[in-house]
């Protein structure tokens, strides 16, 4: 990996790829990037732009890598709102490549349109406080839970260039958390 960044307290190494297949209307959408094995890149890694959330790979040849995009049924992303630190889980609904969606939020919290959705620390993949989106509408449903509509920073339509982003860390802090989970 060619550079590394330091992004609350964990080193993340990440490299430039471009973008050579992109899917954005099927319900399950695949990137393909220029970059595989010989550079480095594993299953698993964390796929992002300056504007937001891209993807995870999938898997990886020895020039190429496939991406499961944002765009995808089985994608979710642990995220926060920005400004007051609660946390949910963002998916993509299928239909508005320019849209994804927050379920059941608790109905306590407070927000408005436009605030803004960022990662949160949860994830082992991409690092605290990348930028998602903003919320665009919400609505309240049966059970007193909000659903949010999170209108994306990034147009999937537009990608060329995304970075590929690793932290050695992850793997130290999977192994600790696998040793937990096994007891």
């Amino acid at each position: 990996f060619h550079d590394s960044i330091l992004i609350k307290n964990k080193l993340f190494s990440y490299q430039s790829a471009k973008i050579i297949n992109n899917s954005i209307n099927k319900r399950n959408n695949f990137i393909t990037l220029n970059k595989g094995e010989k550079h480095g890149i594993k299953q698993g890694m964390g796929v992002v732009t300056h504007n937001g959330v891209i993807g995870i790979i999938h898997s990886v040849s020895e020039n190429y890598s496939i991406v499961i995009s944002l765009l995808h049924r089985k994608s979710s992303v642990g995220i926060r709102l920005l400004k007051n630190n609660h946390n949910g889980i963002l998916k993509w609904n299928g239909f508005d490549y320019k849209i994804a969606n927050i379920t059941n939020f608790p109905s306590h919290i407070t927000f408005n349109k436009r605030d803004t959705i960022i990662t949160n620390s949860h994830s082992v993949v991409f690092p605290e406080g990348i930028n998602i989106g903003s919320i665009a509408d919400f609505e309240k449903d049966e059970e007193g839970y909000y659903n949010v509509k999170v209108a994306l920073f990034e147009d999937f339509n537009q990608l060329n260039f995304v970075y590929i982003i690793h932290s050695s860390e992850t793997e130290e802090q999977q192994i600790l958390e696998m040793k937990v989970t096994d007891e």
